[in-house]
C-alpha cells in the first residue's frame, strides 16, 4: 500500500514540476524585452544583433525554444549562461555549495532556537519570561529580513567592526593557513546565518509553543500529574515527544529552503549562492540560469513535501496510510 502511494505521489510530483517549469518558461518569454537588450551594445548594427540572437537561439519561435529546452533538461543539460558565457552546470556547482553552507547552518540554528524557546515559553506560560519570549517571537516574525539584515550590518559590521559586511571570504588575502581560512569563513558566515535563522526561528518558536500548550491540555498529561510524575518528566518525556511530531512537517518543508536559500539575505550580504545568482540572472534576463534555478527549487519543494508525508507515519505509530492520513 505504501509503495503504491509513493508511486502515485512521485507521478504527481513529476507532473507538478513539469507544470511549474513550463509556467516559468512562458512567463519569462512573455515579459517585454530580450536578453540582447541587456547583453548587447545598442550601438551595434541590427544585422549584428540578429546574428547574436541567432547564436543564442533566440530567433526561433517560443514553442521551438521550449521543446529544445525540455529535451536538454531531460538529458541533464541546463545550457549556457547568456551573461557569463559558460555552462549553467558549472555555475550551479559553485553556487549550490555556497547556498548549502549558508542555509544548512541557518536551518540547524533555527530548529535549535525555535524548539528551545518554544518549549520554554510553553512551560513558563504564566510567567513573565514566557510572555517575553512570545513577544520577542512576534517581533522578529514581523520584522522584514531585509531590515533585520541592514540593522545587523550597521551594528555589528559598521559600528563595532566585529564582522565583515559581506562576501564569503576576505579578498586579496593570498595564501593563508587552513585555520585562518576557516576562521575567516566563519566570520563572514555569522551575520547572514544569524539573520536568516532569527527570521525563521520566530515562526518555529510560536509553532512549537502552540503545539506544546495544546499537548499540555491533554488527558494523559493530567493523568500523569495526578499519578505524581515529576514535572521535568512530564514536560521533557511526555509532552515534548508529542510536541515535536508536527515539527517533522517543518523539517520536510525545509528542504526547498536549503537550495532556494534566501534571495534577500544572499543579495544583502553579497553571498555567492543560488539566491544571489538568480537575482542577477533576472536583471540580465539570463534565461538558462533562471530556468535552471526554478527547476531545482521546484524539485526540492515537492521532494520536501513527499519526505514530510513519508516521515510522519514513521515517527508517529498512530498514523497509518489507508489512502489518506489518519490521526
Amino acid at each position: 500500500m505504501l509503495i503504491q502511494i509513493v508511486y502515485k505521489r512521485l507521478v504527481h510530483s513529476v507532473l507538478l514540476v513539469f507544470a511549474v517549469i513550463t509556467f516559468t518558461f512562458l512567463i519569462i518569454h512573455l515579459v517585454p524585452g530580450s536578453p540582447t537588450d541587456y547583453l548587447v551594445d545598442p550601438r551595434l548594427s541590427p544585422e549584428t544583433i540578429k546574428t547574436i540572437q541567432k547564436n543564442l537561439g533566440l530567433d526561433q519561435p517560443v514553442y521551438i525554444q521550449y521543446w529544445r529546452w525540455i529535451n536538454n533538461i531531460l538529458k541533464g543539460d541546463f545550457g549556457y549562461s547568456f551573461s557569463q558565457q559558460r555552462s549553467v552546470f558549472s555555475i550551479l556547482k559553485e553556487a549550490i555549495p555556497a547556498t548549502l553552507m549558508l542555509t544548512v547552518s541557518a536551518f540547524i540554528l533555527e530548529l535549535l532556537l525555535g524548539i528551545f524557546f518554544g518549549v520554554f515559553a510553553a512551560i513558563h506560560y504564566h510567567h513573565k519570561s514566557g510572555h517575553l519570549i512570545n513577544l520577542m517571537a512576534l517581533l522578529f516574525f514581523g520584522i522584514p529580513e531585509f531590515w533585520l539584515g541592514l540593522m545587523a550590518i550597521f551594528l555589528f559590521a559598521i559600528k563595532f567592526h566585529w564582522f565583515p559586511t559581506g562576501q564569503m571570504t576576505t579578498p586579496g588575502q593570498g595564501e593563508v593557513s587552513f585555520f585562518y581560512a576557516f576562521a575567516d569563513l566563519v566570520r563572514h558566515l555569522f551575520l547572514p546565518v544569524l539573520v536568516l535563522a532569527l527570521s525563521s526561528a520566530a515562526y518555529t518558536t510560536r509553532f512549537v509553543r502552540g503545539n506544546m500548550l495544546g499537548v499540555l491540555q491533554k488527558d494523559f498529561i493530567a493523568q500523569a500529574r495526578l499519578l505524581g510524575v515529576r514535572p521535568k518528566r512530564v514536560y521533557y518525556k511526555l509532552a515534548l515527544k508529542n510536541t515535536l511530531l508536527p515539527v517533522v512537517t517543518l523539517i520536510g518543508l525545509g528542504f526547498p529552503f536549503l537550495l532556494g536559500g534566501s534571495l534577500v539575505i544572499e543579495y544583502l550580504f553579497s553571498w555567492p549562492g543560488m539566491g544571489w545568482l538568480t537575482f542577477h540572472a533576472v536583471l540580465s534576463r539570463d534565461y538558462p540560469i533562471i530556468l535552471a534555478s526554478t527547476t531545482i527549487t521546484a524539485i526540492m519543494v515537492i521532494f520536501g513535501n513527499l519526505i514530510s508525508d513519508l516521515l510522519y507515519p514513521i515517527v508517529d505509530p498512530r498514523t497509518r496510510y489507508s489512502g489518506k492520513r489518519e490521526a
